[in-house]
């Protein structure tokens, strides 16, 4: 994907950083906010999730959109590695975030959480 943004023109704020996700190379309270797409279905593991919400500063915005569990299209990745809306709330709240919203939309999920 680095190669690709490179390719395409990386704005001069942004820096591509490759990491793991159950090890965020930032600072606690990093980042005010963040947004998942399409991803969070690759990196919902219980140590990706409290390290996501370690590097968010406290109050900070966590934005996801991902395939549905719901979703009646054959697009994106097998349904037994997706999450429904339901499912991808219980997975923030037991990481510690604070669900706002959790909806089901036509193929997508969209949850809005603080950490």
């Amino acid at each position: 994907m680095h190669r690709q943004y490179r390719e395409r023109g990386v704005p001069p704020a942004v820096r591509p950083v490759t990491g793991d996700a159950g090890t965020l190379p930032f600072a606690d309270g990093a980042f005010d906010g963040a947004v998942s797409t399409m991803t969070f279905h690759e990196s919902t593991t219980e140590g990706g999730l409290r390290e996501l919400s370690r590097v968010l500063a406290g109050g900070g915005t966590l934005v996801v959109v991902d395939w549905s569990a719901q979703g009646r299209g054959e697009s994106g990745p097998p349904r037994d590695e997706r999450f429904d809306a339901a499912d991808a709330r219980s997975k923030l709240d037991d990481a510690g975030f604070d669900v706002g919203i959790a909806a089901e939309r036509s193929e997508t999920l969209f949850v809005r959480a603080t950490a």
